[in-house]
């Protein structure tokens, strides 16, 4: 299995359906008894030996309340403090193999935590093959836009949604839960944190309406023409390359995976870190580039010929503009 691609990306979570590591729920001031990681706006993170270990903890004022964070730690660190309403979100650097750094979002009114992402793994057999998270926009209402280094991010048991893959993400900001950013492949584009981008019943569009012969310019060249084909398929011609694109829709949960059993032993993994929800392949045959996309009784599969050494960055992103379409996600692009 080949390294994933080396891209940016953005993904977007729920922080209102994960609530975890509640440990005490009476309201009482904050009173940590070790060596304070961070303390601001009513927020104290802290870590305090227990038993031979480290466990890191947290408090916020108005909610009182000690709440575990992470069990044990190595002269941890907490970095990027965000505040948005009544969340805060950081980073958490534990300096443990494996586990090395969580993205923590806490709703410092209700006292727990909302979101805890792993955000990085040190070089261990155990680490799953994703590349760091070193961004976040934090919203008002909970939800989080994560940047990746080097690929992009996420649909999964916190309702991650994939927004991006472009090599680069840039100008990212967000105001109240509106996000925006501007990309290397999809330009400017935007959208609201929230329950737009929780996965739902697909739409009745054809192969040919999951994205426009202009987005599709992005992997075949300039002057992309569509061309419906048998049911469930599309063929877009362009200056430089032909596209092929097939999907299959209300697959059970049975056949997806037999699907994807067929994909995996030959084709290069690069699904979204913390994710369970959307999975992408890739693969080089020749001078061929394919792409296999899993998603919600889905299956979409692509194939360009000619390929290049940033075929499978075009394909994954054009992956994620139909993923949209289908599902009804609604985010704004340009191109």
């Amino acid at each position: 299995m080949r390294r994933r691609s080396l891209l940016a990306g953005l993904a977007a979570l729920s922080g209102a359906v994960l609530a975890t590591g509640q440990a005490g729920a009476a309201a009482a001031p904050c009173s940590p008894a070790g060596t304070v990681l961070a303390q601001r706006h009513g927020i104290i993170v802290w870590t305090a030996p227990v038993r031979h270990r480290h466990p890191v903890f947290v408090c916020a004022s108005p909610s009182g309340g000690v709440h575990s964070l992470y069990p044990d730690s190595t002269n941890p660190r907490v970095t990027r403090l965000a505040f948005a309403g009544r969340y805060v979100g950081f980073f958490l650097r534990t300096n443990i193999e494996v586990d090395s750094k969580f993205l923590i979002v806490f709703d410092r009114k209700r006292g727990r935590v909302e979101v805890r992402d792993l955000a990085e793994c040190d070089g261990n057999d155990e680490c799953p093959t994703f590349p760091p998270i070193v961004r976040f926009a934090l919203a008002r209402d909970g939800w989080v836009a994560e940047v990746y280094d080097d690929s992009n991010a996420t649909n999964g048991v916190n309702h991650h949604w994939p927004l991006d893959a472009a090599p680069r993400i840039t100008q990212l900001s967000v105001s109240g839960n509106a996000l925006s950013w501007t990309s290397g492949l999809g330009g400017a584009s935007s959208a609201r944190l929230g329950a737009d981008l929780i996965l739902r019943a697909p739409t009745s569009l054809t192969a040919c309406q999951l994205f426009s012969s202009s987005e599709a310019s992005v992997a075949v060249g300039a002057g992309a023409i569509a061309a419906a084909g048998p049911p469930g398929s599309c063929t877009y011609n362009g200056a430089s390359a032909t596209l092929g694109l097939a999907m299959r829709t209300g697959l059970s949960a049975a056949q997806l995976r037999a699907a994807e059993n067929l994909v995996k032993a030959h084709y290069g993994f690069i699904s979204y870190p913390n994710d369970e929800a959307v999975a992408i392949y890739t693969n080089t045959v020749g001078a061929n580039e394919e792409l296999a996309a899993f998603a919600g009784g889905a299956e979409l599969t692509m194939n360009l010929v000619p390929g290049d050494s940033t075929a499978d960055a075009r394909l994954e992103q054009l992956a994620i503009v139909a993923l949209d379409r289908l599902f009804g996600v609604a985010i704004r692009r340009t191109v």
